[in-house]
């Protein structure tokens, strides 16, 4: 019995791409497993190492463009799907099983492979250890008073720094925002490895 079409044509290709993709999946969800026992090494490996490198990469790619070619493909994925799974329905109620099944593994294939990009070029952030655990910060309760106090003293001391900064220079051009704040980085990386 044929289950997908010109099967025997493409058999070494064929399972090479079904093996592929079905451990890429695996790895893809392993990750997502194992990430409360390493969320030091995600951080360490894969947001400071391969992270970075590919977001340097893709700064120069796409970074002329006025939009996000993230979002981009987020619409270009989602109306994918939505035309994949318009078509699954149709073979199911027109009883074309071969062909449904067919259509359903490409589908979860395509999934996977965009999963895994998802995956592999942001979402693995999300396992890494959190800021207040990076900075050892206190996270306890806190209630709104103390929030609006802490407030208000980070305001009052933004005022008082302002007449001792070229705060100035800001407020006429912002390019020097972006020039300036990399500098406070810099800085701090001499404190604290995790500003790098």
């Amino acid at each position: 019995m044929q289950i997908l079409p010109n099967f025997r044509k493409r058999t070494l290709t064929y399972k090479i791409i079904v093996i592929t993709l079905f451990s890429l999946f695996l790895i893809n969800n392993i990750i997502f497993y194992i990430q409360p026992f390493a969320a030091d090494t995600i951080f360490e490996y894969y947001t400071t190492g391969y992270f970075k490198i590919i977001t340097s990469f893709q700064h120069i790619v796409f970074g002329f463009m006025p939009f996000s070619i993230g979002d981009v493909l987020y619409i270009i994925i989602a109306l994918y799907l939505l035309v994949r799974f318009l078509q699954i329905i149709y073979l199911l109620f027109s009883r074309r099983f071969k062909t449904l099944l067919t259509a359903t593994i490409k589908t979860f294939f395509t999934v996977t492979i965009f999963w895994l990009l998802f995956g592999s070029q942001w979402n693995w952030n999300y396992l890494q250890p959190s800021l207040e655990e990076k900075l050892n910060l206190d996270t306890s309760d806190y209630d709104v008073d103390e929030l609006a106090d802490f407030t208000l003293k980070l305001i009052d001391e933004t005022s008082h720094n302002k007449e001792y900064s070229n705060f100035n220079v800001f407020s006429s051009n912002t390019n020097s925002v972006l020039d300036i704040a990399p500098l406070g980085y810099k800085t701090l990386a001499k404190k604290d490895k995790f500003y790098t």
